[in-house]
C-alpha cells in the first residue's frame, strides 16, 4: 500500500533487516563482558527481556524503558540486601505488577 505512495519497499525492508543486525550486535557485544559467552547464553539473557516486557506491557516503548529501570534498581537493591533471593527478585517484582495492572505499567485497556 505504501508502496503507490512510492516508497521503495523491498529497500525498507533491507534497511530494517541491517538495523536490526547492528542492535542485535551491540547488544551481545555489551552482554558478553556480563555474562560468560557460550552456546546456551541466550537463556540468561531472555528471561529478564520477557519481564521487562511483561511489566511494561507488551507493544510499548516507554513501558519497556520504565520497565527495564525498575527491574535493575529491583535486582540491584535485592543483590544489596538479601543476595539469595536476587533471583527471584524480578520474577516477584513481575507477580506483583500483573496482579495490580494485568496488562503491565504501560499497557492498552
Amino acid at each position: 500500500m505504501v508502496g503507490l505512495l512510492g516508497i521503495n519497499v523491498p529497500r525498507v525492508f533491507i534497511g530494517v533487516v541491517a538495523l536490526s543486525c547492528c542492535l542485535a550486535c551491540t547488544a551481545g557485544m555489551l552482554a558478553a563482558p556480563l555474562w560468560t559467552v557460550t552456546p546456551a547464553m541466550a537463556a540468561s539473557a531472555i528471561m529478564p527481556a520477557f519481564v521487562i516486557v511483561t511489566i511494561g506491557g507488551l507493544g510499548s516503548y516507554l513501558g519497556a524503558i520504565v520497565a527495564g529501570l525498575l527491574v535493575g534498581i529491583v535486582t540491584a537493591l535485592t543483590i544489596q540486601f538479601w543476595p539469595a533471593a536476587a533471583g527471584a527478585a524480578m520474577y516477584a517484582l513481575m507477580a506483583l505488577v500483573l496482579l495490580v495492572r494485568p496488562r503491565g505499567l504501560f499497557g492498552d485497556r
